[in-house]
């Protein structure tokens, strides 16, 4: 039916039954237009409504029951109200927009139903209509079922102040008035937030169209690079492939952009690139090339990077100072170094990808490292750690190596390095060897400090009971044999120590006769019955400056190697003289600087040594005994004391005929200084001072307070450091000199008297010992300037130490 077509034939058969003159109502009108409308835009069957408007105005009139039908095939709402909004009659339209029945509604207000919400927009609408007789219509909405939907509410007035409400529902033509713009921000938003950027090029190359996310990119907006040609920001180094590439997608509709390429950004800086694209040249409604590029320089710079590692570890695997190998799951050498082949002894082209590597594995090392690397493969899916085991080369020479495995993550290859440990093996025998005599020389330390305590009670007590006898008394003469056997049994303990190298160096100007003669003894029976030994001292030596210990160190090495060099009986022979080496004698001596020396010998007629072994006699370890017999060491030492000191030593030696060591030590030439022998002994002097004294051991305690009490101190004893602290802090008066032992239980005495000084400072120290003089230099206590006596001790020495310390 066309429009407006209603209104007419309504208006025809009303005037057929009220006549010509008869004037449709202004409401009426509206009401026919409006339904006119409707019925126009909706799907309903045109027929039933032809049939309908073919009523008489008559039956129109009388009854509703028509006008009913033509609400109710409208799927609109219809109220019929009066001027207070009360519902007089309604239609709920085809869907069941409201939670209401039509009898529920009739009697209510429109105000009270769920239009609530914009009830004051209908009350309005109601007294528009009431005030102005013509139709108002508005928009609104409202949440209905947890959905927005959208209304439009049109209101046209009736007679008696009545008027009719037909409210439709234009979600749909909201929906469809909005999807275009929905669209445009849709893709906008993607276009602006995407990592991507989309170019349109037309046929000349020119930018019809970039998206916002360019600016992120490469710094230009947009519009800075709209109709401008696509070279503009591609770097000029790959514009010619950049040329080509289009050329060819003129030609084709799929774009041939290269894969990666350089843009140039704003600030100057380069951007690898890649992209995609279609030619849509043909399409009119984008009429150009569309590309998709991506920023790849991460990704780009991360395979540089990747390539840059792999040489990087290649480069590692093949320099590295140990053995590699790159080995499969069935063992076969993927990939070997040199380092590898050499140790092998194959070609690394004999070795990859051909050789099972465990043909270089020592078959009893075989089965052990198979079962190892199983057990660690169940338990936690890892290869073997670090190890060690026997490698046979292509020679059948057995090495002693050291293993690390790693599996190579996401293979099922491992990588092996090899260290080889044999001669780091030999050195461990050897030093478990040294170990051994080490130990021995500690063992000799300990005995010698409580040797030296005990000697320390007997020397003293001794010299005190001398001083109660007349030296005419039978007694004093017991008395003076008790003390000279002390003294020399404090040389004894003093040779021992020499002997297990644990002597702080201290040189003194001495004479090398002296001190040879006064080892004598211990060096007959260091060589035993059955050897000979003969002294020569040099007429009117000159006098060295070394340390007496190193000197008895020396020849006890020197005697020991003759002695293992003879076979059953033999002599060995020392000798002292001067000798001057001139320029001539010197360039035969690499180590030597020409001048006067004290030159003594040592020689024997045992086996000697071939020129190999010559060569390296002084090497650390080096040793030509049975295992068990030697350290090795003996004479690497006799070399360090005698290059300590300044001097050169020479070794003469054939096969069969014997061995000489010559070692020559400087001669000592400063004339204002006395030598130990020349020195006048110094007078007993004591003091009326206070002395705190500290000693762990009780009888050495009782007998040095006696010794300090008899030359006058006041002594203040405490066998502990507890007992001496607290002494300290109790004693009112002046403590002037602290006397303590160096190695005591809980605190040594270095640091008690650091301890005592924060409380007393000035205070004045002397430090003694019997203990190894290694633990005393490891305490610090033997730095210059600070005073040492060393157990045991006269009274003459202390009485002498005690008046030095304190000044």
């Amino acid at each position: 039916m066309q429009p407006g077509k209603m209104h007419s034939l309504l208006k025809r058969q009303l005037k057929r039954s009220f006549g010509d003159s008869f004037e449709m109502p202004e409401a009426w009108k509206s009401f026919i237009d409006m339904v006119d409308s409707a019925y126009h835009e909706s799907d309903m069957d045109r027929n039933m409504l032809e049939r309908s408007l073919e009523l008489s105005s008559q039956e129109l009139l009388q009854t509703n029951s028509e006008m009913r039908a033509i609400f109710e095939v409208v799927p609109d709402i219809f109220f019929r109200v009066d001027a207070s909004g009360k519902i007089l009659d309604c239609k709920t339209g085809n869907t069941s927009d409201l939670p209401f029945s039509r009898e529920d509604m009739l009697g209510r207000k429109i105000f009270d139903i769920p239009l609530a919400p914009i009830a004051g927009k209908f009350r309005k609408a109601l007294e528009d209509v009431r005030r102005t007789h013509a139709a108002v219509s508005f928009e609104y909405s409202l949440l209905l079922h947890d959905t927005e939907i959208f209304c439009e509410a049109r209101l046209i007035p009736l007679l008696e102040d009545q008027a009719i409400i037909i409210i439709r529902n234009i979600t749909d033509l909201k929906d469809a008035e909005s999807a275009p713009k929905k669209s445009e921000e849709y893709f906008r938003e993607i276009t602006v937030n995407s990592s991507d950027v989309l170019f349109i090029v037309d046929a000349r190359g020119m930018i019809t169209y970039v998206s916002p996310s360019v600016e992120r990119l490469t710094g230009y907006s947009p519009d800075e690079l709209i109709n401008k040609n696509s070279l503009f920001l591609i770097a000029p180094d790959d514009h010619a492939r950049a040329y080509e590439d289009f050329g060819k997608a003129l030609l084709t509709q799929e774009v041939s952009i290269p894969n990666n390429f350089r843009i140039r950004h704003k600030n100057g800086n380069e951007i690898i690139m890649e992209g995609v694209g279609k030619n849509l040249l043909h399409n009119p409604a984008i009429a150009g090339f569309v590309m998709n590029v991506r920023d790849v320089t991460d990704h780009k710079r991360a395979e540089e990077a990747l390539l840059a590692s792999e040489e990087h570890y290649r480069t590692i695997f093949e320099s590295t100072a140990t053995a590699n190998i790159i080995i499969t799951e069935d063992s076969t050498i993927l990939m070997a170094n040199n380092n590898f082949a050499v140790l092998s002894g194959y070609a690394k082209q004999e070795l990859e990808g051909k050789i099972s590597w465990t043909i270089f594995i020592h078959k009893d090392d075989l089965e052990k490292m198979k079962a190892y690397h199983k057990m660690r493969r169940l338990i936690d899916g890892s290869a073997p750690p670090s190890y060690e085991f026997r490698f046979i080369n292509r020679k059948g020479e057995i090495r002693e190596l050291f293993i690390s495995v790693a599996i190579i993550p996401g293979t099922k290859e491992s990588i092996a390095s090899l260290i080889d440990i044999t001669k780091r093996k030999q050195l461990e025998t050897q030093l478990i060897q040294a170990q051994k005599m080490e130990s021995v020389g500690r063992l000799a330390g300990g005995v010698a400090h409580d040797f030296n305590n005990m000697l320390s009670v007997i020397i003293g007590n001794t010299e005190m009971a001398m001083k109660k006898v007349k030296p005419s008394e039978p007694l004093y003469r017991s008395l003076q044999e008790v003390l000279n056997a002390g003294l020399k049994s404090s040389d004894l303990t003093r040779q021992l120590l020499a002997f297990a190298r644990k002597q702080t160096v201290s040189p003194k100007v001495l004479d090398l006769n002296d001190i040879v003669t006064g080892m004598l003894k211990m060096l007959r029976r260091l060589i035993g019955e059955d050897i000979d030994l003969g002294w020569h001292p040099g007429h009117k030596l000159w006098k060295v400056k070394i340390d007496p210990s190193q000197v008895d160190q020396l020849l006890a090495n020197l005697m020991v190697n003759a002695r293992d060099a003879i076979a059953k009986t033999g002599r060995i022979a020392i000798e002292t003289s001067n000798k001057t080496c001139d320029e001539a004698f010197c360039k035969d001596q690499p180590e030597s600087i020409p001048g006067e020396y004290v030159m003594l010998i040592v020689s024997d007629n045992g086996s000697g040594m071939e020129k190999e072994t010559l060569a390296n006699i002084f090497e650390p370890f080096f040793t030509t005994k049975q295992e068990g017999q030697g350290t090795g060491l003996g004479l690497a030492t006799v070399y360090g004391i005698v290059r300590q000191n300044s001097g050169f030593i020479n070794v003469y030696s054939e096969p069969g005929q014997g061995t000489a060591f010559k070692i020559y030590l400087p001669r000592y030439v400063d004339e204002n200084v006395e030598s130990e022998d020349d020195k006048p002994e110094p007078a007993v002097q004591g003091g009326t001072e206070t002395v705190m004294l500290v000693e762990d051991s009780e009888t050495v305690l009782k007998i040095c307070k006696t010794m300090l009490e008899t030359l006058g101190y006041q002594v203040l004893a405490a066998s502990s450091k507890d007992q001496a602290l607290r002494l300290v802090s109790e004693y009112d008066g002046n403590i002037d000199l602290l006397l303590t032992d160096v190695v005591m239980p809980d605190m040594n005495g270095k640091e008690l008297s650091e301890r005592i000084i924060a409380t007393r400072p000035g205070l004045k120290c002397l430090y003694m010992s019997g203990y190894t003089a290694d633990v005393i230099a490891r305490q610090g206590i033997l730095d210059e300037g600070i005073q040492f006596i060393a157990k045991p001790f006269s009274l003459k020495d202390l009485a002498v130490k005690v008046r030095e310390a304190l000044g």
